[in-house]
């Protein structure tokens, strides 16, 4: 625990936070990538049905080609940018949530009625859309589902022959 973390108690959650900057630095990467996105699926779209449906040959100019001729000449590579463009575009802001996830440890630690720090439950954010932070108190249990027999008799194993 830092010095400037604040000490949170299980009444004090949901805790509000009106303006978190890394929360509104990865929704605004999110938007910027879903842009970017649907720009290399219209590119991908157009370099993949112009290489499946497109002419044998294409008659150009001595000026050179068109635009239309141009797409018309290099469907394989246009599909390619267009594969690439989408694949960046998922990697922008990919690590928003770990960055939200390690303010919410720098900044804020879970305690008990004593002051402690708790060891029965975790804080977790939610990001709202205006750029705040719900902070919600998770409690820890155990869920490990029984591997034992309810009668209490042991499964037999037998090796294929």
């Amino acid at each position: 625990m830092s010095y400037s973390s604040k000490q949170l108690t299980p009444s004090d959650c949901p805790y509000e936070i009106d303006r978190v900057d890394v929360v509104k630095t990865y929704q605004s990467q999110k938007s910027a990538s879903a842009v970017i996105a649907a720009i290399g699926y219209i590119v991908l779209a157009i370099g993949g049905l112009t290489l499946l449906l497109g002419p044998d040959s294409v008659r150009v100019s001595y000026s050179g080609p068109t635009f239309s001729q141009f797409i018309l000449l290099y469907p394989g590579p246009i599909t390619s940018v267009g594969f690439l463009i989408v694949f960046i575009s998922s990697h922008i802001g990919a690590d928003g949530p770990s960055k939200v996830e390690n303010h919410i440890k720098e900044h804020y630690v879970l305690c008990d009625e004593d002051g402690n720090t708790a060891t029965d439950a975790i804080l977790a954010g939610e990001m709202r859309p205006d750029g705040g932070l719900i902070l919600h108190r998770i409690p820890l249990t155990d869920t490990a589902p029984q591997t034992e027999d309810p009668s209490g008799a042991e499964a037999e194993t037998t090796k294929p022959s």
